[in-house]
């Protein structure tokens, strides 16, 4: 999430120079059992929240099928292609995985990451297939990456531990990631993915 939300971090610095903002970069899963064991304030990762966290939604991100530069029905992925995905157990990789079996699609996976840059990078080199968010994979609009249909689609939360006491810094960074993520990703064609917090601090990749 932290491409989807930098400037939230660097405002918040900006206005709470006073807070130690300490940012963890982890799968979903990896955060959440951070947030459970007191290690994180708040996280940012992909929903839904379990029944003893408290989530606030803060965006959807569709996860599309991209196909190398040059390939000509980016929709159809031929039976042999190579696949780039995202790393197993991963939340987003589940929503992946269900999506390309609503879709006929048996992934052949050459290669996992929980890096989607690495991810991107695969496709741009024509060495696999891919499902990406668009903020990720049409970042560079000179990468030729051809975009498919949707696939599925991830829900960014922000997540607290249910019956936490009221902390007025970590309120005031989710109130900021809101604010600018409705101001900024939402309009700018489908961002978005995880950062998340430790004591201060902020998702999923």
């Amino acid at each position: 999430s932290l491409y989807v939300l930098p400037n939230v971090i660097r405002g918040y610095r900006e206005q709470h120079p006073g807070v130690d903002l300490q940012l963890r970069v982890d799968t979903s899963s990896a955060l959440v059992a951070g947030l459970r064991a007191f290690e994180l304030d708040i996280v940012f990762a992909i929903g839904p929240a379990d029944a003893d966290l408290v989530g606030v939604e803060v965006l959807r991100e569709p996860l599309h099928l991209y196909a190398p530069p040059g390939t000509h029905d980016a929709s159809t992925p031929p039976a042999d292609a190579d696949w780039a995905l995202y790393e197993p157990g991963s939340r987003t990789r589940g929503l992946i995985d269900a999506g390309l079996a609503r879709r006929g699609i048996q992934p052949r996976v050459s290669l996992e990451s929980a890096n989607p840059q690495v991810l991107r990078q695969m496709v741009e080199l024509g060495l696999g297939w891919s499902v990406l968010p668009p903020g990720v994979a049409e970042a560079d609009e000179a990468s030729g990456v051809r975009r498919g249909p949707q696939v599925a689609e991830r829900v960014l939360v922000a997540m607290r531990r249910a019956g936490a006491p009221t902390q007025p810094r970590v309120d005031a960074l989710l109130a900021l990631a809101m604010a600018r993520v409705t101001a900024e990703a939402r309009p700018r064609s489908e961002q978005g993915a995880p950062p998340r917090a430790r004591r201060m601090r902020s998702s999923e990749t």
